[in-house]
């Protein structure tokens, strides 16, 4: 409702989306909502192009989004139960270890539940971005880190739909340093 205002009251014509991870989701949706006035989107280690299977369990069902809320709550317990399914091979480590930086605090812990609880269902399918960007011929690009253990390289390239209008690139940098990564090389 926002952004539909914003457009309106600002009279915005036209206008090229932008997303970083969770960031994704928001930039996806909005291509959905207004492909008739969107120039080109860059989606930068996006989130909600393939979903992940942690996620979809955490957030997925009342039950799960209960258990990732009392696991965020104790912190001692999101250690242990993170560190199991590390050892199991559930997990991988280099995202056990993001998540243990990321989620010392309480504060981001709260964040964090809030933000993928509330956005668990602002996602679109690659073959609806390949769908949309063919049909406004919207050019889709889209840089994903080598090294990124939060969006995988493996979880989204086999999904990317080819067509003209979408741009991929692999770039040697892990998921927190592609925030930095310069977007308008894809080009």
């Amino acid at each position: 409702m926002f952004f539909k205002e914003l457009i309106s009251v600002e009279e915005i014509n036209n206008f090229s989306l932008v997303g970083y991870s969770m960031g994704g989701r928001f930039a996806l949706t909005t291509l959905m909502l207004y492909p008739h006035l969107v120039n080109s989107i860059y989606l930068v280690a996006a989130d909600g192009i393939v979903p992940s299977k942690l996620f979809k369990v955490a957030t997925g069902t009342t039950l799960m989004r209960a258990i990732f809320k009392w696991m965020l709550n104790s912190y001692p317990a999101f250690l242990n139960i993170s560190n199991a399914l590390t050892n199991l091979g559930v997990l991988n480590k280099g995202l056990l270890k993001f998540a243990q930086l990321h989620m010392r605090d309480k504060k981001e812990r709260d964040r964090i539940y809030k933000s993928w609880t509330t956005f668990r269902q602002l996602e679109m399918s690659p073959i609806e971005i390949a769908s949309i960007s063919e049909k406004y011929k919207i050019p889709v690009h889209i840089a994903l880190g080598k090294f990124d253990r939060m969006i995988p390289v493996s979880r989204i390239k086999p999904y990317l739909i080819n067509n003209p209008y979408l741009h991929y690139k692999t770039v040697e940098i892990s998921h927190h340093k592609l925030f930095y990564y310069n977007f308008l090389k894809l080009e």
